[in-house]
Order: structure tokens, then C-alpha cells, then sequence
């Protein structure tokens, strides 16, 4: 045979050997039919949720078309998405009461879930293995869990009270507050001032109260008034005008305490009698007691205007008085008949109630009834021989007030108070329990009832329900005050 013909050959005997193996590989290479299985499970994957620190119980349902023989359930860890924490798999407990299952039967099978030992909150994911004769089943298995409820609830609660307390006192008891703290430094100031203390030994001897003292005493009860009625813009504008009182009696303290001796003593000065009030001498001691009254409302150099008026006013009627005690002395010395002295008496009565009528700043009228008292003064002394020792009783003078005191401001001194904190939280009790049980428990039902996880992620969900909690009262005092601005009847 020639090298061609063997060619020939073999090439018909590698294409025969060709047919014959292609057709067995396909064969090999199928799928094989998928056979009727032994055993089946409800449900195809299990889901179970549940709170850490608490066990539940699932069940999964076999039904056999063919007798099972040495039937094991594998518990295998579950793992996180991120496969950083595991669900251990001594917390899956089935319990399995027979290791052989006969045909078309059914049997329950119970596997408890020991949460109370999960490690964390969170999701986990696997797989229930089931393994029969020479078969592996497997059952996805999904467990979620998440953190139990007191904890939760009291973060969210925690939250809305801290938000309500923030409001609260944000809208009333901040600005109390700040009223409280100037007026405990107000009155540190007023104790380390003599003239001003409660205990002033100043009040005790003199007639005439330091009005600085009266006038912040009387914005202070102003303020404890306003406070009460939580009427705080009152409050605020008291004690701002009890502390402007104070800072003028600083910027001229001693200016102010010459005054206010020197009117201590046109006070004393002023004649007082048993039975009779002079309009004359009324009117002076109601100018006197209204410019010291009105003090902290002018400066210095008004007060000292007014009280040398006064001192003035007091001298003139001294002078005059004096005048008319001398006339009354002539009277009684003088030897004219029974009927000039009657009607020189009269004309000293007329004399004197013009005096006690006379309108202190009446300059003109003053010096008119001078002249009649020294022109009848001296038409009765004509009536006494010259060489008669009864005149000497016409040199009596009285005596006469000194001018008011010179005023120099003097040099201020800042002293820096003591801060008094005062923290005072008053709530409505039933008010704030409802907006506290409605917030919180609305925020809870939303963040935390329906999150099968919560707990997994630590600062992510409880640092949400704290947030909830702030912006639920915050957004609830907005709306508030929104409403109360349509001043709508019942709503203020």
C-alpha cells in the first residue's frame, strides 16, 4: 500500500473515531433529569425578628414522598453584611425529636432563637443546614434584632425634655434669670453703702428718708411685682430704672449727701407750732419734700437751686416774724391809750396773717409787708421817751440759715460685682407630661417600633431619637407661637 492510500485511511479512521466519541461527550456533558426529592420544607427561607434579651421560637414544616433516614439540622453562624459580628450558632436550638422520617408524612420542626445572648443588635444572614441519607438541604436564614425598648424610650424622652426645658426657658425663665441676677447684684451694691443699706443708721435720725433709697426700693418691689405676673418686658424695665437711680447717686454720692443734710436742716428749721400750720411755712415744707422726692430725677445743681429757694423762703419769713415778735414787744411796752392799742393790735393780727398767707416766691408782696411791719415798728417806738431802757428789745435778730453747700461731682469708681446665679425651673406639671408622652411617643412608634435592627448602629440611632426629641418640641413651640401671633380667640 503507498504512503497516499495510508493517508487516506487514516484520515476515514479519525473521522469514524470522531463520530463515535461526539455523540457520548454530549451524552456526558447534559444536565442530568432532575429527580423527585425525598423531602420538603415550608417555608423555602426563614425571617425572625426580635428584641435582645428575650427568646422566640420558629418552626419549619417537613413533608416526605419517601422514608428519611439519619435526618441532622446543622446550626451555622450568621454573619452581618459586613461580616464584622457574627449571631453565634449555639443561639439556633432546634429541636429535632426524630432522626428517621417515614413516607408522606410531616413532621414540625421547633428551633428556638436565643436572643437574650445575641451579641449586638443588628441584621444576620445564613444558612439552616439539613442533611438526610446522602442529601444536604439548606434553609435561608435571616435574623434581625435590635435593642429593648426602656432604654430607647427614655433617650427619646431624655430628648423632648430637654427641648421643652430649652424652650421653656429660653421664652420665660432666661429672661427671669437675667432680671434675678441684676437685681442680687443690686442689692449687693446697696448693702456696701451706708446711706443705702436696710439698716441705714441715717433713717433712724433723720426726718427726711434719702429718696435715692425709696425711689430703687419702690422699682424693686416693681420688678417683684412683674416677675409674679410673669410680665417680663415690666421686670426687665424696673430694674433697668432702679440700677440708673443707682448709678446717679454713684456719680454724685457726695454731692448728694450735702444736699440732703443741708435739707435735713431747712427740715428743722422750719418754725413749728402747737396750733397753728402757716400756709406760709405749708408751702415751704411741700416745696421741700417735693424737691427731695424728685431728686433722682434732676442732677445736683437742681437740687441745690430748689433748697437755696427754700432756704431763702425760710430766712424771709424768719426775718419777718422776727419783725412782727417786735412789734407785738412795743405793743406791750408802749403807754398809748386803750383805744390805739386795740387797734395797733389789730393791725399786728392783719400784719401777721398776711405773713402766714404770704406765697413764698411772692418777692414783691414780701417786701411790701416788710415796709408796713417797720413803718409800724417805727411809728411805736416814737411813742417810748428816747432815754427808756425798753428799747433794747429791738435788736433781737434771728437766726438765719447758712447757703446751701457747694456740689462737686466726684470721681467714679468701677467695682466689679459679685454674679449671683440664680437657677429657678418651675413646669406646668400636666402640660408638659402630655407634650412629653405625645412627642415621645410618636418619635418612638416611628424610629424605633418599626426598625427590626435598632441598636445595630449605636450613635446613628439613639443619636437620631435625641435629635427627634429636640426638633419635635422645637418645631412644636414654632407652631405655637405662629398660632398665638394670628391672635385667634382662645389661643393667646
Amino acid at each position: 500500500m503507498t504512503n497516499t492510500g495510508m493517508i487516506k485511511h487514516l484520515k476515514r479512521a479519525k473521522c469514524a473515531l470522531i463520530a463515535l466519541i461526539l455523540p457520548i461527550l454530549i451524552l456526558l456533558s447534559a444536565p442530568p433529569a432532575l429527580a423527585q426529592t425525598d423531602l420538603t420544607i415550608t417555608p423555602k427561607s426563614m425571617t425572625v425578628a426580635g428584641t435582645r434579651g428575650s427568646s422566640t421560637t420558629r418552626s419549619l414544616l417537613f413533608r416526605t414522598t419517601n422514608a428519611v433516614k439519619d435526618l441532622q439540622i446543622i446550626s451555622l453562624d450568621l454573619n452581618t453584611q459586613d461580616g464584622q459580628e457574627i449571631f453565634p450558632a449555639n443561639l439556633i436550638q432546634p429541636t429535632l425529636s426524630v432522626e428517621e422520617i417515614e413516607d408522606n408524612s410531616i413532621l414540625s420542626l421547633p428551633i428556638e432563637f436565643q436572643l437574650d445572648n445575641a451579641p449586638k443588635s443588628g441584621e444576620f444572614s445564613g444558612e439552616l443546614l439539613i442533611k438526610f441519607s446522602e442529601t444536604e438541604l439548606s434553609v435561608p436564614l435571616t435574623v434581625r434584632i435590635k435593642d429593648p425598648f426602656p432604654i430607647p424610650l427614655g433617650i427619646i424622652s431624655i430628648g423632648v425634655i430637654l427641648s421643652i426645658a430649652v424652650s421653656s426657658y429660653r421664652n420665660r425663665g432666661k429672661l427671669r434669670d437675667k432680671i434675678l441676677v441684676r437685681v442680687g447684684q443690686l442689692r449687693t451694691q446697696l448693702r456696701s453703702d451706708p446711706q443705702l443699706a436696710e439698716t441705714s443708721l441715717a433713717d433712724q435720725f433723720n426726718s427726711i428718708p434719702n429718696p435715692f433709697k425709696t425711689r430703687i426700693e419702690g422699682h424693686l418691689l416693681d420688678v417683684e411685682m412683674a416677675l409674679q405676673g410673669e410680665r417680663w418686658n415690666d421686670g426687665n424695665q424696673a430694674i433697668t430704672q432702679a440700677e440708673s437711680v443707682w448709678l446717679k447717686w454713684r456719680k454724685g454720692r457726695e454731692d448728694w449727701l450735702a444736699l440732703l443734710n443741708y435739707a435735713q436742716t431747712l427740715e428743722d428749721k422750719i418754725p413749728s407750732t402747737p396750733d397753728l400750720d402757716p400756709r406760709y411755712l405749708q408751702s415751704v415744707r411741700r416745696n421741700l419734700q417735693q424737691a427731695i422726692r424728685e431728686a433722682p430725677e434732676q442732677n445736683p445743681q437742681d437740687l441745690y437751686q430748689q433748697l437755696d429757694d427754700c432756704g431763702k423762703q425760710i430766712n424771709q419769713y424768719l426775718q419777718l416774724d422776727a419783725k412782727l415778735r417786735d412789734l407785738d414787744n412795743l405793743l406791750v411796752e408802749t403807754t398809748i391809750s386803750t383805744q390805739e392799742l386795740q387797734t395797733w393790735q389789730r393791725q399786728e393780727k392783719n400784719l401777721r396773717n398776711k405773713l402766714n398767707n404770704l406765697e413764698p416766691t411772692d418777692k414783691k408782696a414780701a417786701q411790701e409787708l416788710n415796709g408796713q411791719i417797720e413803718k409800724a415798728i417805727t411809728l411805736l417806738a416814737k411813742q417810748i421817751p428816747p432815754n427808756s431802757t425798753k428799747l433794747g428789745f429791738l435788736i433781737t435778730q434771728p437766726e438765719l440759715l447758712q447757703k446751701a453747700p457747694g456740689i462737686d461731682t466726684p470721681r467714679i469708681v468701677i467695682q466689679e460685682p459679685r454674679l449671683a446665679q440664680i437657677r429657678l425651673w418651675i413646669f406646668s406639671a400636666i402640660s408638659y407630661a402630655i407634650a412629653i408622652v405625645l412627642l415621645a411617643g410618636s418619635g418612638f412608634i416611628e424610629l424605633y417600633t418599626y426598625k427590626s435592627t435598632f441598636g445595630a448602629n449605636l450613635w446613628g440611632d439613639y443619636g437620631v431619637l435625641l435629635a427627634w426629641g429636640f426638633g419635635a418640641e422645637a418645631s412644636r413651640d414654632a407652631i405655637a407661637k405662629v398660632v398665638a401671633n394670628l391672635d385667634l380667640p382662645g389661643l393667646k
